[in-house]
């Protein structure tokens, strides 16, 4: 039996040309790593390049927030520049700053302007011959040859499938091989109006399913809210905003390893003293990881490290941000045994002190110093919310 060597010369003197090299010599595909400690993980080592990863949500469930921090994450990790095809309307510089993406070098294509042809033709032109480093399509769903068909329309499904197909076809020859892109295409969930269940589908056929690397779904899990003391409605009454989104993640498809992961991250809408507009973070994850390594013990309102007392979840982030979480989880130290458990944290003035006076007040069914209140999801995956809340749409 020949080895691997011998047989690829074997092969390709036979075809006279280098068509086939030994499986070992495949290069490992490149990776942009999210930050995202869990979904890193699950990637081993971020989202692959040069292959489709298709993204998936109802609205409102932070898909192009996380998007452009991505991108933003691309750029920064191998430089060069980032294209980002709108095809819907209301994309607004300010939101995709906040959320991580660097307005400087990068390129944006009205897509609205176009029909769904013209929108994938010129992904395949600027991947041939401008070469960027990360692509965001957003949406996939929205482009469309006839601006009046629904989305929920089923002759609208059947009109995009064959153009998405072929493009999906024509991008693999058309990626650059030693520098290959980011490719990102976000696409909406939506109830199809055939099916007695109410099952949620995307539009555009079956092939890009197949070509798809990685899908992601995101849901949102539950809000936190503030009431507004300084603000009254027309009726008197103060109304309640949402500041943070918590967004559940599902791997729902992987080429690269198992599939099936699952994970969780905040996404600030409003500046408030434990978030900001457009941050995403996966801080509380990582903090119940090191409460199950006993890295920190909680006791009350209070969070113990070794012989640091933190009260409040407020001032535990301000001296243990995400980073900070990473460490105590990669280098987990010898659990303090027993050791000094005061049932309200330790003497006075340990740890940073009281929390910040907030603008308004979280609303849950938990007090302060918990994590943020859970939703829930009724069968068609609807998002609801604790109490009287609602799920309010924004630029994600």
């Amino acid at each position: 039996m020949p080895k691997d060597n011998d047989a690829a010369e074997l092969v390709n003197k036979r075809f006279g040309a280098d068509v086939v090299i030994p499986a070992r010599n495949v290069k490992r595909i490149p990776r942009v790593a999210t930050g995202l400690t869990s979904m890193d993980m699950a990637l081993k080592g971020g989202l692959p390049m040069g292959v489709p990863v298709m993204l998936s949500g109802r609205k409102s469930s932070g898909k192009s927030a996380w998007s452009y921090m991505v991108l933003g994450q691309a750029t920064k990790q191998y430089g060069g520049f980032p294209l980002i095809l709108q095809s819907e309307p209301g994309f607004d510089w300010e939101w995709a700053e906040q959320c991580g993406l660097k307005r400087s070098g990068c390129l944006y294509f009205d897509g609205t302007k176009y029909n769904i042809k013209e929108n994938l033709q010129f992904v395949l032109d600027v991947m041939r011959k401008d070469k960027p480093t990360a692509i965001l399509m957003d949406s996939l769903s929205a482009i469309s040859d006839d601006p009046d068909q629904s989305l929920l329309d089923s002759k609208s499904h059947g009109g995009k499938a064959k153009p998405i197909n072929e493009f999906f076809r024509k991008m693999t020859g058309a990626v650059d091989r030693e520098k290959p892109p980011l490719m990102i295409f976000v696409e909406h969930l939506h109830p199809d109006i055939n099916s007695p269940h109410g099952r949620l589908i995307t539009t555009g056929g079956e092939t890009k399913g197949y070509m798809a690397v990685i899908e992601l779904r995101f849901r949102v899990e539950s809000v936190t809210k503030e009431i507004m003391d300084d603000v009254l409605t027309y009726d008197g009454k103060k109304p309640e905003w949402v500041v943070q989104r918590r967004i559940v993640w599902e791997l729902q498809k992987s080429k690269i390893g198992a599939d099936g992961a699952v994970g969780t991250f905040q996404l600030g809408i409003r500046q408030t003293p434990f978030c900001e507009p457009g941050e995403i973070s996966d801080w509380e994850e990582l903090l119940q990881q090191a409460i199950m390594l006993k890295q920190i013990r909680k006791k009350g309102a209070w969070y113990i490290f070794g012989e640091t007392k933190f009260q409040g979840i407020h001032n535990l982030k301000a001296g243990l941000p995400a980073e900070a979480l990473r460490e105590i989880i990669a280098n987990p130290r010898q659990a303090d045994g027993e050791g000094e458990r005061e049932e309200d944290g330790g003497p006075e003035g340990a740890g940073v002190g009281e929390p910040k006076k907030q603008a308004g007040r979280r609303r849950g069914r938990k007090q302060e110093g918990d994590t943020v209140p859970r939703g829930g999801e009724d069968d068609n995956r609807e998002v609801s919310v604790p109490e009287d809340g609602v799920v309010a749409e924004d630029q994600a």
